[in-house]
């Protein structure tokens, strides 16, 4: 009998805003403190943190810039299980 692990593969966007989440505890920010850097209200930045809303490509920029971040983009690895 042949057993095949379950691949689970995390939404690129929800994967992002977990790093951003990430960084920002890393940096001992809080949410309003972030807003105030990136020029947003801390609302929005809880909403993107919790999902409820997908932030823009300009909006994702601002709170990486804030966060001193520099985004980039590498092609995707499969591997065989």
């Amino acid at each position: 009998m042949e057993f095949h692990k379950e691949v689970q593969f995390i939404d690129p966007v929800e994967e992002l805003v977990q790093k951003l989440v990430v960084c920002r505890k890393m940096q001992g920010l809080t949410q309003k403190e972030l807003a105030v850097k990136c020029g947003l209200q801390q609302t929005a930045i809880a909403r993107i943190e919790t999902g409820s809303t997908v932030p823009r490509l300009d909006t994702f920029m601002k709170i990486a810039n804030a966060l001193e971040l520099k985004p980039f983009l590498q092609p995707n690895t499969v591997s065989e299980i």
